[in-house]
C-alpha cells in the first residue's frame, strides 16, 4: 500500500515538474517571439525613417521638388546663417552685430554669472557660520537646563520643596527696606 502511494506521489511530482518545465519553456518562447517582433518593428520604423530622409536628399540632388518638402529650404537657410557667422556678422533682429560685440556680451554674461556665484557662496558661508553658532548656543542652553534639572531633583534641595506663603512680617520688612 505504501509503495503504491509513494509511486503515485512520485508520478504526481514528475508530472508537476514536467508541467513547470513546459510552462517555463512556453514563457521563454513567448518572450523570444515578443522580443523578435519588437526588433522587427524597430527595424521597420528605422527603415521608413531612413527612406524618407533619403527621398528628400535624392529630390534635392536631382532637382525634383515635391510640394510640402521644406526641409531643403530649411537646410539652405541654415547654411546661409552659418556662412554669415563665419564671415564675422551675426544677424540679430534684422541687424548685423559683429562677432567681437557678441563675444563681449558673452564675456559680460559670464562675469555676471561668476559674481552671482561668488555672492551665493559667500552667503552660504555666512549661513553655515550662523548655523554653527546656533548649534553651540542650543547645546549650551540644553546643558544649562540639564544642570538645573539635576540640581532641582537632587534630594535635600530646599528649592525643590519651596512653599510660597505670605509672611506675616512682609509689610514691616518692606517698609524697612524703603527707609534705607
Amino acid at each position: 500500500m505504501k509503495v503504491r502511494y509513494d509511486a503515485e506521489e512520485e508520478r504526481e511530482r514528475t508530472r508537476k515538474e514536467e508541467e513547470e518545465r513546459n510552462k517555463r519553456k512556453r514563457e521563454e518562447e513567448e518572450w523570444r517571439a515578443r522580443d523578435k517582433k519588437e526588433r522587427e518593428d524597430f527595424q521597420k520604423q528605422l527603415g521608413e525613417s531612413m527612406n524618407t530622409r533619403f527621398d528628400v536628399l535624392c529630390e534635392a540632388l536631382l532637382g525634383k521638388k515635391k510640394e510640402g518638402s521644406d526641409e531643403f529650404e530649411k537646410l539652405k537657410r541654415q547654411i546661409d546663417k552659418l556662412e554669415k557667422l563665419q564671415s564675422g556678422f551675426v544677424p540679430v533682429m534684422n541687424e548685423c552685430v559683429s562677432v567681437d560685440m557678441t563675444a563681449r556680451r558673452l564675456h559680460e554674461q559670464e562675469e555676471e554669472q561668476r559674481k552671482a556665484c561668488e555672492e551665493s557662496e559667500r552667503r552660504i558661508v555666512i549661513l553655515e557660520e550662523e548655523v554653527v553658532l546656533l548649534r553651540r548656543l542650543n547645546e549650551q542652553k540644553t546643558s544649562e537646563a540639564a544642570t538645573w534639572k539635576q540640581e532641582a531633583l537632587r534630594p535635600g534641595n530646599k528649592r525643590g520643596a519651596v512653599i510660597v506663603e505670605e509672611t506675616p512680617n512682609q509689610h514691616v520688612v518692606f517698609s524697612h527696606v524703603v527707609r534705607h
